[in-house]
């Protein structure tokens, strides 16, 4: 709604000036002068109130005027010049000079206030990003934080300006804060993950060095120790007393492989020396000589000594055990 600070729309009478109502607690009274300056009239003398009561003259608003608005209509964009602010006015302003007012038939007094804040806002506002709105509502309030004389006679001493996004630029400030809060979140559980990997191989560390440890002690126990298949067997029992009837089974095992090791041994030299005999390399009379050669003196008698201990071996054939040996023309044995 326009707000007209010449309360009369032609020239009046200045003895009709009462006529006009209301009038406000504050008014000054312009009168135009041909060819001259608009004279404002502060104290009348008594010649001008008894002869010029006649004169046209123009009523002028003196008192304070205080509105609020909304930017609407000029479109105040950020700085990329893709989303738009929105801003709330608070202004306070008044006439400081009546005659420049009449002057410049200032008939909308809100047009000429809001035409300077307006343009001051986009200005700064252009300067700002979307997402910069507090900043930019706090510059341009240290910008008119001041009296400012405009050029039509009005002056506005008090104004504060309230700056914020548009409902498009608020909910694409809304997604860009999702779309932080969503990569902060990975971000930490990222770390968080990593933390949880880096303690799992570090416990993973402490086991494989209490393991290593574990066998460098026993390494150490065991290098003055004699080691065969039952002795492990038995270490293994002592570690795992519940796997006995596994353990058994494998030592009966050991044993008939071990069995069948020697038979296939003696066999084999119960081979050879019977070819030894048949060709004429060994005599029987050499047999027990060769036994403790070849079986030593406690050797057992099977396999090889079978042969190596036969009844008659180192006698002569067809004489009973025991009987004398007689010797030829010659003095050797037969």
């Amino acid at each position: 709604m326009p707000l007209s600070l010449i309360l009369n729309d032609r020239a009046v009478p200045r003895s009709k000036v009462g006529d006009i109502s209301p009038l406000p607690p504050a008014v000054a009274v312009v009168y135009p002068v041909e060819g001259r300056p608009f004279e404002v009239e502060t104290v009348r003398t008594f010649g001008q109130r008894v002869f010029g009561g006649s004169r046209p003259c123009y009523v002028v608003d003196l008192s304070d005027h205080r509105r609020q608005a909304a930017v609407t209509r000029t479109p105040l964009t950020c700085r990329d010049g893709g989303h738009r602010f929105r801003a709330t006015i608070d202004v306070g302003f008044r006439v400081h000079d009546p005659a420049l007012v009449v002057s410049r038939n200032v008939r909308d007094a809100l047009a000429v206030v809001y035409g300077y804040l307006t343009d001051r806002i986009r200005i700064t506002a252009a300067q700002f990003a979307i997402t910069q709105a507090l900043a930019a509502q706090l510059r341009i309030n240290q910008e008119l934080d001041r009296e400012i004389p405009l050029p039509e006679g009005v002056t506005i001493y008090y104004c504060k300006i309230q700056m914020e996004p548009d409902e498009a630029a608020a909910r694409h400030i809304q997604e860009l804060a999702e779309a932080e809060r969503r990569a902060s979140l990975g971000v930490h559980a990222h770390e968080r993950r990593i933390g949880e990997v880096r303690s799992d191989e570090q416990v993973k560390d402490i086991v494989e060095d209490g393991r290593r440890r574990r066998q460098a002690d026993e390494r150490k126990v065991l290098d003055g120790r004699r080691i065969d298949i039952e002795e492990l067997i038995r270490e293994h029992l002592v570690r795992h007393p519940e796997e006995t009837g596994q353990a058994l089974e494998m030592l009966a095992r050991v044993r008939d492989a071990e069995v069948a090791r020697h038979e296939l041994r003696d066999e084999r030299h119960a081979d050879m020396v019977k070819y030894l005999i048949e060709r004429g390399v060994v005599r029987e009379v050499d047999l027990p000589g060769l036994r403790a050669g070849v079986l030593g003196a406690d050797g057992p008698g099977t396999g090889v000594s079978g042969v190596l201990e036969r009844p008659d071996a180192g006698r002569q054939p067809g004489l009973p055990a025991g009987g004398p040996v007689v010797a030829d023309a010659h003095g050797g044995a037969p």
